[in-house]
């Protein structure tokens, strides 16, 4: 047999994902939300969660890239996103 068992994407509103601009600890962020096309012509819609650039204290900073669940979306990544952006990461989350 040759199948494979994929359970629906989630759907879900961009509302999910919180305000485009918001304060953690008296810090202002951003989340900037884009789409990229594989080498198949799939389009991945994706978020990168990072410091407003007047409360950016580096130029570069170090990104991690969270991938959701199964059956999930990018909003997952909002569990940890108060704890990753104020320890000076970023964040990057896409929908696979």
């Amino acid at each position: 047999v040759n199948a494979i068992i994929r359970p629906p994407r989630a759907e879900y509103s961009v509302d999910l994902l919180g305000p485009t601009e918001f304060t953690i600890q008296q810090l202002g962020f951003k989340r900037e939300d884009l789409e990229l096309t594989n080498e198949l012509g799939k389009r991945l819609v994706c978020s990168h969660w990072k410091p407003m650039d007047r409360f950016r204290v580096k130029s570069e900073m170090p990104c991690i890239v969270y991938l959701h669940g199964n059956a999930s979306c990018r909003g997952e990544a909002l569990e940890c996103l108060p704890s990753i952006l104020t320890a000076g990461f970023t964040l990057f989350s896409l929908d696979l």
